[in-house]
């Protein structure tokens, strides 16, 4: 999501390895004393409080943190909040290297200190947003460190995911609660376009790249309707190599084929590698690491160029895999598996032919469905409401005046007041709104196969 002004930010970073810690911490809002001292706030105990904690990090005499211990795990260390613009965060070097604000309230925690904490282990940040009309978002980084002042308190954040990162790249970036449906999505170097998105199924957030169900759209096709999709996708459809490879091309993907015959039977294959190369390997598969019950008929497919009836790429000795066994598909010599295959009730014309995957039904069975799907391997989380007030909260700049300096858990005065702030809030446009059903090209139309009525009496 985009959003340009805040009502509050939450900032957060914590151990990448949390651990079950033992009863010998205790805690400090407990009116307890530490019987071990804590390095941060992963060393308080899962019972404890949200609260102001003294932690100990290394080559220090300690110092007081606010740790939230209810969100994402617990065992999050505050470094940063803004709620109601009290604390003027207008200042100097030496007061962010030192920190200022209030530990309950608003504060910025310190570049010192913050360097500090994460000079030693492997930790991950988390920022939770807040707008004005009560829309949440977060991003979570799971690589975070602060360098030290001699390189000026140098920022490492990588490894996003989240919902804060703007326009959703895929169906990954859609939260949790949203329905299955239609979205626009934004991989890199792209305009956008159009995808389905299942949210139910094994965790959710997959990508859907084809799906076949009755028959009405034809998948006897050429090179660039297969290039660039054809279909509809609330239906039949196959979404296009080209938006396949854009989606594919950064960072890790699996895949999920899942798959019913007449009888009401299920299967299902996955694969922990996918990917599709660019149009000048001839969009080559990448399918590797199979699991599940439907057998690796992709085995023989792995590695191998796109090819349709007007473009050959096959590795058949003489004559076109795609006109043999019809449809477009990644045929060696020539096929294993053809999800995009002429549709049968049942029984093909022939062997091999059909909605076809070997090992689960043979060689002279036609299948009545399947969804073929992808997702990253790290499923993205959109936390509910309840958990918004954690690690790091953005506000929109509401300058205040902080009476005197250094950072505190509570406002010596509470007559500060924030000056009036005049932005106004901006209407957030970021999560995809479910869009009527579209064919993915507008030239394209459902085709009812001519040949289906015969063969299902053929099949009766």
């Amino acid at each position: 999501m985009s959003f340009a002004a805040l009502f509050t930010m939450v900032c957060l970073f914590g151990n990448a390895k949390l651990h079950n810690n033992s009863s010998h911490h205790h805690c400090v809002e407990s009116s307890c004393h530490t019987g071990g001292r804590p390095l941060d706030c992963n060393d308080i105990p899962d019972w404890c409080p949200n609260g102001v904690y003294k932690v100990y990090p290394r080559h220090s005499t300690g110092f007081e943190v606010y740790c939230e211990m209810k969100i994402d795990g617990g065992h999050w260390t505050v470094f940063e909040r803004r709620e109601n613009g009290y604390v003027d965060f207008l200042r100097g070097w030496n007061d962010y290297k030192h920190g200022f604000g209030y530990l309950k309230h608003e504060f910025w925690l310190g570049n010192i200190k913050m360097h500090s904490l994460t000079s030693h282990g492997q930790y991950e940040m988390r920022t939770d947003l807040t707008d004005f009309e009560g829309n949440h978002a977060f991003a979570k980084y799971k690589d975070f460190k602060i360098g030290a002042e001699s390189s000026k308190f140098k920022l490492t954040a990588n490894g996003y995911y989240g919902t804060a990162g703007g326009r959703p790249r895929d169906c990954s970036d859609i939260p949790d609660w949203c329905p299955n449906g239609v979205y626009k999505v934004y991989p890199r170097h792209t305009t956008g376009f159009k995808v389905f998105c299942e949210m139910k199924i094994d965790g959710g957030h997959w990508t859907v790249f084809q799906r076949r169900e009755n028959g009405y759209v034809d998948f006897l096709r050429g090179w660039n309707d297969y290039k660039h999709g054809f279909g509809y996708l609330k239906h039949e459809f196959w979404l296009g190599n080209i938006k396949m490879h854009s989606l594919t091309s950064h960072g890790q993907y699996e895949m999920r084929i899942d798959l019913t015959d007449f009888e009401g039977n299920h299967a299902f294959a996955k694969y922990k590698d996918f990917k599709i190369g660019a149009e000048s390997s001839k969009f080559k598969l990448t399918a590797n690491g199979y699991y599940g019950t439907a057998g690796n008929s992709l085995e023989h497919h792995n590695g191998i160029s796109f090819s349709t009836r007007d473009n050959d790429n096959d590795n058949a000795t003489s004559g076109n895999c795609s006109t043999w066994f019809p449809g477009g598909w990644w045929y060696n010599r020539c096929v294993t598996a053809n999800l995009n295959g002429v549709y049968f009730i049942r029984t093909p014309v022939m062997e091999h032919r059909g909605v076809y995957w070997r090992i689960w039904k043979g060689i002279n069975y036609s299948l009545k469905n399947s969804v073929t799907v992808w997702n990253t391997i790290m499923a993205l989380v959109f936390l509910p409401e309840t958990t918004i007030t954690i690690m790091l909260r953005v506000e929109i700049v509401r300058l205040g005046s902080l009476g005197d300096g250094g950072i505190t858990a509570e406002p010596k005065t509470k007559s500060d007041k924030p000056k009036t702030a005049t932005a106004e809030p901006i209407t957030i446009t970021a999560v995809p709104k479910m869009i009527t059903d579209e064919p993915i090209t507008t030239t394209a139309k459902p085709i009812t196969f001519t040949a289906e009525p015969k063969r299902q009496q053929m099949n009766q």
